[in-house]
């Protein structure tokens, strides 16, 4: 999805892509993720809720945003390593 085309409520996480190749997701607030594995310097979130909604993909990689607070950003997460709630 191109700038031009993402809403405008969602180009704050647009632009958290770690790459233009990365595939921009619309957020979906009733597909909701949580963490199934916090190893590699994710342990910091675990003491957030572990409800996260997709906002980008990328070779197996998934970027994600806390479903509470909104500015909790992941920029990249292992694919494997979530699971839809």
């Amino acid at each position: 999805m191109e700038m031009e085309t993402v809403p405008q409520e969602y180009t704050y996480l647009y632009d958290k892509l770690l790459d233009k190749e990365w595939e921009f997701c619309v957020p979906d607030y009733e597909k909701i993720y949580k963490i199934s594995c916090f190893d590699d310097g994710m342990d910091k979130y675990k003491d957030y809720p572990n409800e996260w909604i997709v906002f980008g993909k990328w070779k197996g990689k998934t970027a994600l945003v806390n479903v509470v607070f909104n500015n909790l950003i992941i920029d990249s997460i292992s694919t494997w390593k979530i699971n839809s709630l």
